[in-house]
């Protein structure tokens, strides 16, 4: 059986605090949409049986500003740019209501929809990788995140999306039982952890060369993969112009349609890169209306990253 899983990084202002400041006003309104789109995506998602992981910024949990001085975690993390800071005046001042910062209601809503799984981004979406934050700082975070999804929603998460795709510290969270899975980058060094946060011009062309080539596959094997690295296989795309934006969603329906038995596609997308633009979510549509095409045949499987890990321990076992 081949098989396709679904992760989301879920993390509205939280995920870009060093990315817009100069120009927020104008992202403002692609963040206030996350509100709008999670509905329709769920309804997207249930009705054609796609399983998905919402790697989820803890801090969207909180109700208000004091819910979130309550959850934060007790170690700030050490960064050099004091843009990245989560703990801090600003972002209290810039929106006192919390508006792009909380959305408890949708993570509730999450959690109604039938093979969604709710699962890490961190609580501040910390970066691991920058220098002079440290092991506990990071670890601090992870810890915030599983205590605010256990005592508001009920939930112990178990699997971790990381922050800019930064991976970092994998074996010691999994050897203290943190975490089960995590999503690891392409097979490319330009998709690596220092690549990822360096973002250089270089590493980004290859990127932008692969989202458009349908020769290019990072599909995984149910044989070799491990049960608790589910890795990427492509990014959607969805905030690309239209010309590229259809090379790339045809580049990807390529490299499921070319799936082998033995393996899965992982695809991973931010909520907020739709935005308000119709013609995006015309897009977004179609391709899951794709998807949903091949789990009616029975052609593919959908799963999330726990189920994906499990599916792989008995598929190894036989």
């Amino acid at each position: 059986m081949r098989a396709i899983v679904v992760s989301i990084d879920f993390e509205m202002r939280w995920g870009v605090l060093d990315r817009v400041c100069n120009k927020f006003d104008a992202y403002r309104d692609n963040l206030l949409s996350v509100k709008n789109n999670i509905p329709w995506m769920l309804k997207i998602f249930e009705e054609r049986e796609i399983c998905a992981t919402w790697a989820t910024v803890g801090a969207l949990g909180c109700d208000d500003w004091e819910g979130f001085n309550a959850f934060k975690p007790k170690m700030r993390p050490s960064y050099q740019n004091p843009r990245m800071h989560y703990d801090n005046n600003f972002n209290l001042s810039l929106d006192p209501l919390g508006e792009m910062y909380f959305a408890h209601d949708l993570i509730k809503s999450i959690l109604r929809t039938p093979g969604q799984e709710l699962g890490m981004h961190t609580f501040g979406h910390i970066y691991g990788t920058e220098r002079n934050v440290t092991y506990e700082e990071f670890i601090c975070d992870i810890q915030a995140n599983i205590n605010i999804f256990q005592e508001k929603f009920g939930i112990c998460p178990t699997s971790l999306v990381y922050p800019r795709n930064q991976v970092v510290y994998q074996d010691a969270l999994l050897n203290e039982n943190l975490i089960q899975t995590f999503r690891g980058n392409e097979d490319s060094s330009c998709y690596s952890a220092k690549s990822q946060r360096e973002k250089k011009l270089l590493d980004r062309g290859r990127a932008l060369l692969d989202s458009i080539n349908p020769l290019v596959s990072y599909s995984n094997s149910f044989y070799s993969s491990s049960s608790v690295n589910i890795q990427s296989s492509a990014m959607l795309r969805i905030h690309m112009n239209y010309l590229i934006r259809k090379l790339h969603l045809l580049k990807l329906k390529s490299n499921i349609s070319r799936l082998k038995s033995n393996e899965y596609y992982h695809i991973w997308f931010h909520p907020h890169n739709i935005g308000t633009s119709e013609a995006r979510k015309k897009d977004f549509i179609n391709f899951f209306d794709f998807i949903g095409n091949l789990i009616s045949k029975g052609q593919i499987q959908s799963e999330n990253m726990h189920s994906m890990s499990e599916y792989i321990k008995k598929h190894q076992a036989i």
